[in-house]
């Protein structure tokens, strides 16, 4: 059964589970929307997917429900709480359940699954150009997630905590490989799971609560690669020095195991009459352990040996060590009604280590020039690290009720520490990529809100000046600018206008980063009767960046540029008077920057509730998806519902 098939089973025993809830309740509210919806998609299908990936089927839209035990008569609980949407057709689903009994415990439970699909037929395929689709990089894929806490004694001096998440990610790909001056095509299937338990107390004493959370995280991932079938002549068949390259097989099995101790600590409270203090702490140490076994044969060239060879058994044992902790004080104090300060510190410390050891074995190998040489055996060692520490203090001064006016301005530093060792097997350029480094910023920030009845405007600004660069895409400058007016003019019009400029760059030698983001948007409600409600909006982004990068294939140094330049329209209709509601609308996306697309929408829906319980819904949607470059990536997609209301 997949797993789609598992959520409509799932919604179909939740929806049982509430119309049987005992009738002694004294209060229960509730309401659920669940039907049918049926697709009709033309054009690329793996493109739709990738974007919507809504499907045929049974759809849970909507299920609410609070339970009151108000006198006692169920007594496993005070209050219970359920709400789930998007089960079945839809690809991401939600539940939530929560239960209380006043002094004794708290409980929430949570699931989520998430259907990942991704075959973007440009991306990373040597033959779309030829109108080879899907590409060769496919992703096919779900995430369920369960979360449970419960709290024992809530309420108390001392509380009691346990809680326990199950996180799994599976599914197929595709995938590309390189081996032998060729690219060969893999499937692949893969399994991650995650575990975690963890454990601590919450509690207060006067006015200071807090908690202390005890973590154990445990990582396993597993994933299996095979050769597609007739996939061994590859993407590049041509002879490398007379010879074709083919593969025969390929098996591929890649190990992970990692173990995380995960502790936070946090309290905060207040102290003379208007002090405020907060404490935290977080601590992570992850380590791991990766190892790949991989068997291939075939007839290939390898420049690494410089030597034809007809097989390969290759071996790596991998571990990464990944320590982590930040802490952090923060006091703050209220001078009178109209002056607020804080003032904050914190720290963070980063290792990340790795070794590598790489095990090749080649079989059957023989000399360009046509000697053989048996086998031949290759081993490659590598360790590097890095190890960070930040240090951040930061001032915040806010003054109030300057009549309809309010001020603040923000200043905070901080200064980082790296030491990089790079391992030999990483260096790629004539220079080393180690060494010890030190960096410096300084941010600043103002700003002001004033409130003119039903006007409100609220204008703020940021500026971030870096004394060196680290890494290429470290900033040395940044600035941002931000203005939004919003306000309800009359009782049947209200507005928001958004206006937003981001500047950094990094002009060091070699670098040339540089980059601006513009941000417009508005958003109009009117009101003319009270059972209608008209909206537009218009939003408007705009990105340019610009890098220099190296070529790999010959190390010269060329521009990189990148645009993004898309304007959105939307529009929508809605009446909604006693059990009849209509809604309406349309938008349209167009974005013309470096990856030119346009995107149109139009949706409606319409209920009607025959009685105070029951009622039907239908829902139309219709998507135009259009590439200017790419036109094989094109769609339509129109999509119809129909959904029974139920309320209790």
């Amino acid at each position: 059964m997949n797993t789609r098939s598992i959520s409509i089973a799932a919604s179909l025993l939740l929806i049982v589970v509430v119309v049987s809830i005992p009738a002694a309740a004294q209060s229960t509210f509730g309401e659920a929307e669940f039907g049918y919806q049926w697709l009709d998609v033309s054009g690329n299908q793996d493109m739709y997917r990738t974007q919507l990936d809504e499907q045929d089927g049974f759809v849970l839209n909507d299920l609410s429900l609070a339970v009151l035990d108000t006198d006692g008569t169920i007594g496993v609980f005070d209050q219970l709480r359920i709400d789930a949407s998007g089960f079945g057709g839809s690809p991401a689903g939600r539940f939530r359940l929560t239960s209380d009994l006043d002094g004794v415990y708290s409980l929430k439970l949570s699931y989520m699954h998430f259907a990942y699909f991704s075959a973007l037929p440009a991306f990373a395929n040597p033959f779309a150009d030829e109108g080879v689709v899907p590409g060769q990089h496919t992703l096919n894929r779900d995430r369920d997630i369960v979360d449970m806490e419960l709290q024992i004694l809530p309420g108390h001096a001392i509380t009691p905590i346990v809680g326990y998440r199950w996180n799994r990610y599976d599914g197929p790909r595709q995938t590309t490989y390189h081996v032998g001056q060729n690219e060969f095509r893999l499937n692949s299937d893969s399994e991650e799971t995650e575990k975690e338990f963890r454990a601590g107390i919450a509690f207060h004493a006067g006015t200071f609560r807090g908690a202390v959370i005890q973590g154990w995280r445990d990582y396993s991932a597993r994933e299996r690669m095979h050769l597609v079938p007739g996939g061994g002549e590859g993407n590049f068949p041509g002879p490398v020095l007379g010879q074709e390259q083919l593969l025969d097989n390929l098996e591929r099995t890649v190990r992970t195991d990692a173990d995380t101790p995960v502790t936070n600590v946090n309290v905060n409270g207040t102290f003379a009459g208007s002090g405020r203090l907060a404490v935290s702490y977080a601590r992570a140490d992850y380590d791991s352990d990766t190892s790949v076994q991989e068997s291939l044969t075939g007839s290939l060239a390898s420049y690494q040996i410089l030597q034809y060879f007809q097989g390969l058994d290759d071996s790596v044992a991998s571990n990464t060590s990944n320590p982590y902790w930040r802490g952090g004080l923060r006091l703050g104090w209220d001078f009178g009604d109209q002056l607020t300060v804080d003032v904050g510190y914190e720290k963070r410390h980063r290792e990340l280590e790795g070794f590598t050891m790489i095990s090749s074995l080649y079989l059957e190998t023989m000399t360009f020039s046509g000697i053989d040489t048996g086998q031949v055996s290759r081993l490659v060692e590598n360790r590097n690290r890095i190890e960070r520490e930040d240090e951040t203090v930061d001032v915040k001064v806010q003054v109030r009720d300057l009549g309809p006016l309010r001020l603040w301005a923000n200043w905070a530093t901080t200064d980082s520490d790296l030491d990089v060792s790079e391992g030999a097997a990483e260096i790629v350029l004539p220079y080393g990529q180690g060494g010890s480094f030190k960096r410096s910023v300084d941010s600043y920030g103002l700003g002001a809100a004033v409130d003119l009845g039903p006007l409100k405007l609220v204008l703020d600004g940021s500026w971030d000046d870096a004394d060196r660069i680290v890494v290429r895409t470290d900033y040395l400058d940044r600035s941002r600018y931000r203005g939004r007016l919003s306000g309800n003019v009359t009782s049947w019009l209200d507005f928001t206008a958004t206006a937003e400029r981001i500047d950094w760059d990094n002009s060091g030698s070699g670098v040339a980063y540089d980059g601006k983001t513009t941000h417009y948007a508005i958003d109009v409600g009117v009101h003319p009767v009270s059972p209608m409600t008209l909206r537009a909006a218009w939003d408007r982004y705009k990105t340019d960046t610009s890098i220099l990068i190296r070529h790999p294939e010959d190390f010269t140094v060329a521009p990189s540029l990148y645009a993004d330049d898309g304007e959105m329209w939307e529009g929508s209709i809605g009446w909604q008077k006693d059990r009849f509601g209509v809604t309406g609308g349309y938008s349209h996306f167009d974005n013309d920057g470096s990856f030119p697309f346009q995107l149109k929408r139009v949706f409606g829906r319409v209920f009607y509730d025959f009685t105070e319980t029951f009622g039907l819904a239908v829902e139309y949607e219709d998507h135009r998806y259009r590439e200017d470059l790419f036109s094989l990536a094109d769609f339509d997609a129109t999509r119809w519902g129909a959904f029974l209301r139920v309320k209790m």
